[in-house]
């Protein structure tokens, strides 16, 4: 039986986060309910490929014994699914870490807006679907209002409402009704180690769940009412270590708290903070969670972008333009993993993209040009005959 004294479970499978484990020196085990891909199965201890199951089915009871057997030394979730699984493993194998209360006030969207009322935030009305009359709930909200599912990561399977026909049973039975918040919306990453806050970053999304800039630029005022907004969170529910990833919104109103997740961020928000601060933010997420120091630059270097590229669902027809994004002298990674012919699924999430750009400059002027012509330049034609950079797709609009 394998006996190492620095062998870690991550539960949920993200790249990032095994190559800075093993970089740090862990010996991993990852629990993941889909396929590993085979190339990481060599880096790894072992393997858990089920489903995530409720902790006191057989199933499980056998899975625990096996973990038991291994000598953790913590048990980390990587992706939102993971949270509140991670951290009933630790209270099953009796490790440290957040609880179970803090995170499931941090996957919940019900419980977390309530919580998050109760340290006084202001939030747009919100009502769950289940406890309240569809009628009453459009009564008090109006059209548009915004459908999320109460344990499912910030962006996945959002829906816009504009009428009552468009809510399906399916949208009910789980669902969170919102006043739609019109508003420039941001994102607060945060690590955390023995309930202070080490480092945090204020993320602009340029197009929402496309193209995101980081570190954002902000009056000195408006800075500081988010950061002030994101430490009364944290504080007053509690999280003591780990990473967070805070959604607000600056309205007329005022801030708006959106929600906060206790993991690391999707979007490549990860590989911004490297690129503007300099360090490893996979390391540094691992060393908030293992207890262990790490340096943070906390001035950005450079100002950086990511761009998520999905044209929308339909057949790819034509691609144009790849040539000039991998000659652009800002651009610091690309990634294509579409090509002529592909069936596009429909974007369920900023999990799910055909690839990426990444870019990186000393002044945000020079970014946002940079983002302009490339987005003049890249050209994916669907069999909808629509261009990526006119699909309303990219721009996160309602297709008529």
């Amino acid at each position: 039986m394998y006996m190492a004294n620095l062998t870690i479970l991550l539960v949920g499978f993200r790249k990032g986060a095994l190559q800075a484990a093993l970089a740090l020196g862990y010996s991993v085990i990852i629990w993941q309910e889909k396929s590993i891909p085979k190339r990481y199965l060599k880096y790894l201890v072992s393997t858990i490929t089920t489903p995530y199951p409720d902790l006191s089915s057989p199933v499980a009871i056998e899975i625990c014994g096996k973990l038991a057997g291994y000598k953790l030394t913590a048990i980390i979730a990587t992706t939102e699914k993971a949270v509140v699984v991670a951290a009933k493993l630790r209270e099953q194998l009796q490790l440290t870490g957040t609880s179970r209360e803090i995170a499931i006030r941090c996957h919940d969207k019900w419980v977390m807006k309530q919580a998050a009322e109760q340290a006084g935030a202001k939030l747009t009305p919100y009502f769950d679907l289940t406890r309240m009359p569809v009628s009453t709930v459009i009564e008090k909200l109006g059209f548009p209002i915004a459908i999320k599912q109460r344990c499912l990561s910030g962006s996945r399977e959002i829906r816009f409402i504009h009428a009552l026909h468009e809510l399906s049973s399916a949208s009910i039975e789980q669902g969170l009704a919102e006043k739609f918040v019109i508003g420039k919306e941001y994102s607060v990453e945060s690590f955390i180690q023995d309930g202070k806050i080490l480092f945090c970053n204020i993320t602009e999304y340029y197009l929402p769940h496309i193209i995101s800039i980081m570190p954002a630029e902000l009056p000195e005022n408006l800075h500081a009412e988010i950061v002030k907004l994101n430490r009364l969170i944290i504080t007053h529910f509690q999280i003591k270590q780990g990473m967070t990833h805070l959604e607000l919104y600056h309205t007329a109103e005022g801030i708006i708290f959106g929600e906060i997740a206790l993991r690391p961020p999707g979007g490549y928000l990860m590989n911004l903070l490297e690129l503007s601060y300099g360090f490893d933010a996979w390391q540094a997420f691992l060393c908030m969670e293992l207890g262990l120091p790490f340096h943070f630059s906390q001035q950005a270097l450079e100002v950086s972008a990511g761009w998520i590229l999905h044209p929308g669902a339909g057949t790819i027809q034509n691609i144009a333009g790849v040539k000039d994004i991998k000659q652009h002298p800002l651009v610091k990674g690309f990634e294509l993993k579409i090509k002529v012919g592909h069936q596009v699924n429909i974007r369920l999430g900023t999990g799910e993209d055909c690839g990426h750009i990444l870019l990186a400059a000393t002044q945000r002027t020079e970014l946002l040009y940079s983002l302009d012509y490339l987005q003049q330049q890249l050209i994916i034609r669907l069999d909808t005959d629509l261009p990526l950079h006119n699909n309303p797709a990219l721009h996160g609009q309602k297709q008529a």
